[in-house]
C-alpha cells in the first residue's frame, strides 16, 4: 500500500523537527561544568546558589522528579 505524497512530507517535516529538538538538547547538554543542587523557596519563587565564578554566564536548568 502506498502512502501519499502529502503523509511523506508530513513524515519527513516531523522528522525534521525531532533532529532540530535532539540537535538542541545535545548542544544543550555540552557542558562546562555539571551541578547538582537543590532549588529553595525564595519569596514567592525560587531560587538555586551557585559558585561565583559562573557570575555572568549562561546556565540551563534541567528539573527533575523527586523519587
Amino acid at each position: 500500500m502506498a502512502t501519499s505524497p502529502k503523509k511523506n512530507f508530513n513524515l519527513i517535516k516531523e522528522i525534521k523537527n525531532d533532529f532540530g529538538k535532539i540537535k538542541e538538547l545535545n548542544d544543550m547538554l555540552r557542558a562546562n561544568e555539571v551541578l547538582e543542587r537543590e532549588v529553595t523557596k525564595f519569596g514567592t519563587g525560587a531560587h538555586i546558589i551557585v559558585p561565583r565564578k559562573h557570575i555572568g554566564k549562561k546556565a540551563k536548568i534541567i528539573i527533575k522528579e523527586n523519587k
